[in-house]
């Protein structure tokens, strides 16, 4: 069995985190995008570790983010001891060149937020995923989100 624990401090220094344990294939490999076999989210979800951190004061209530970029630490520990450590750095929208657009319900027929890839190809994109909501697909799209 393998944990790993994603690991990050918001812009107030309160540091959140969330863990979960994989199988490794045999020759010691193991991916996010497997579902874990317990911890802080379930089923096959790659960003699962990022979206279920959980910050170690009670008091804090919201992950500020911190201006501009951050980094969010990945350990890997087998039998409490660790053996592989690397950070992902999160950006914020435009600092990835991502445009963003408010989506309401009077408008779009529905309410959230779009990010799209600045140079979009014509037809938009293809899946389109929020948390809270089910995946709207279109028929066209090759493979599920």
């Amino acid at each position: 069995m393998t944990t790993v624990t994603a690991t990050a401090k918001d812009a107030a220094g309160v540091t959140w985190s969330a863990t979960a344990d994989f199988r490794a294939s045999g020759g010691g490999a193991l991916s996010l995008d497997q579902a874990p076999t317990g911890g802080a989210c379930t089923g096959a979800n790659p960003m699962g570790l990022f979206v279920f951190m959980a910050p170690d004061d009670p008091d804090a209530v919201d992950f500020s983010s911190p201006a501009g970029s951050y980094g969010v630490t990945l350990q890997a520990k087998v039998g409490g001891e660790t053996v592989a450590t690397a950070v992902a750095t999160r950006q914020p929208p435009l600092a990835a060149k991502v445009t963003a657009r408010e989506l309401r319900v009077p408008a779009d027929g529905l309410y959230g937020r779009v990010f799209r890839p600045r140079a979009s190809r014509p037809g938009g994109p293809r899946c389109w995923c929020s948390a809270g909501a089910r995946a709207a697909c279109p028929r066209r799209s090759p493979t599920p989100c």
